[in-house]
């Protein structure tokens, strides 16, 4: 089956928006970083070639998931990809997969409000001031991360039900495109 990546700023609503498509029965979650993490142990975030050397193989088994869903992985932060993009091998691996690639975009300003509430849900505090923010999530290499993404929904003053919408959408336009192929 099918896989597609989820890509966006911390608080964008990445996860959540998965989770609810999962839900919905449009297709099966999956983290990147918690399941790198939970194969790295130790060794995860020891050095940007070694989190590649694990992530990769991780992702490569995702692609490999027989279904009848699509299969959407979530490529947060945590992945560390963020940080690799120099690296010729992401940029090529990422690259081929651009056109399943969806870019959950939104203003810094909404991006930054959804972080806050997230830090608020689940009990931690915003560590981060707006212009803290800013520079991180949306720094060059973050951005070139985004730029890769061929599929883009713009998640600006829109629920999560009706950013799943968007999603669901471009899922079945693929799927569409693919069967006429």
């Amino acid at each position: 089956m099918t896989t597609f990546y989820l890509v966006g700023s911390s608080g964008v609503g990445k996860t959540t928006t998965a989770g609810l498509l999962a839900k919905r029965g449009v297709c099966v979650h999956r983290e990147a970083s918690t399941e790198s993490r939970n194969k790295a142990g130790a060794k995860w975030h020891k050095s940007p070639e070694t989190d590649w050397q694990i992530i990769q193989p991780v992702l490569t088994d995702m692609e490999a998931h027989q279904g009848s869903l699509p299969l959407m992985v979530v490529l947060g932060a945590g992945t560390q990809l963020y940080g690799q993009l120099n690296n010729r091998a992401i940029q090529k691996w990422l690259d081929s997969r651009k056109d399943r690639v969806i870019w959950l975009q939104s203003s810094h300003e909404e991006a930054y409000r959804h972080y806050r509430e997230r830090a608020v849900k689940h009990r931690h505090g915003a560590s981060k001031t707006f212009p803290q923010f800013v520079k991180v999530e949306f720094d060059p290499l973050r951005t070139d991360l985004y730029s890769v993404a061929g599929l883009r929904v713009d998640v600006n003053g829109q629920t999560v039900s009706q950013t799943a919408d968007a999603v669901t959408s471009l899922i079945n336009q693929y799927g569409k495109a693919s069967n006429h192929a």
